[in-house]
């Protein structure tokens, strides 16, 4: 696996909150919002109760990442487990005459650790 196929799964978490389901759209509306950058957007592309699914893309064209969000009110105690998953992303190599020069990249790691951080701030506590 390529050093930055750990990175993107590194984004990945699981968390207890006591957020209701609407309160979790909201915070990760607002992640979202915090995650975009001058040319990465993150756009809700469906789902609908438990599972939210985000596309990033770069110039509102092309989508270079998307993830998921997954709600579960589980918890005895009113509480509920809230999940991020990094889903599919492009990556590249940089490469002089075909030939491979450096490690793989993708631009979707930046944009999705911002947007993990964020939203496991607002979820958790």
């Amino acid at each position: 696996m390529a050093e930055i196929d750990d990175q993107i799964t590194a984004t990945a978490f699981t968390v207890t909150t006591s957020l209701t389901e609407v309160g979790m759209l909201e915070a990760a509306e607002s992640a979202a919002r915090q995650a975009d950058g001058a040319v990465d957007r993150f756009s809700r592309m469906g789902g609908d109760g438990p599972v939210l699914h985000y596309v990033l893309k770069r110039a509102k064209v092309t989508t270079i990442g998307d993830c998921h969000i997954a709600y579960s009110p589980d918890g005895p105690d009113g509480s509920a487990t809230v999940s991020f998953r990094p889903g599919q992303y492009v990556r590249h190599r940089p490469t002089r005459r075909f030939v491979p020069i450096g490690p793989w990249e993708s631009a979707a790691l930046k944009p999705l650790q911002r947007f993990s951080r964020a939203l496991r701030e607002s979820v958790a506590g």
